[in-house]
């Protein structure tokens, strides 16, 4: 079976400090697993997000001919 890529993803996002010079640290926990990301600075997070935009391999990406219809209807 082939995998499907995630057309949405949803995340809860906290930010902290652990002083007030030190960078902004991060989290992510996803919505549906629970499953915790971990990051020690603001570009750290970006990356992780910017990844998960992209699909994992080319040619995985499926979508229904309705939604992409509605996307070139835009």
């Amino acid at each position: 079976m082939k995998p499907i890529y995630r057309l949405y993803q949803s995340y809860l996002l906290r930010l902290w400090k652990e002083q007030i010079e030190s960078d902004w640290r991060a989290s992510l926990q996803e919505v549906v697993t629970g499953e915790c990301h971990y990051f020690s600075n603001l570009q750290a997070l970006f990356a992780f997000l910017e990844s998960q935009g992209d699909p994992p391999f080319p040619g995985h990406f499926e979508a229904s001919s309705t939604y992409e219809n509605s996307l070139a209807e835009e």
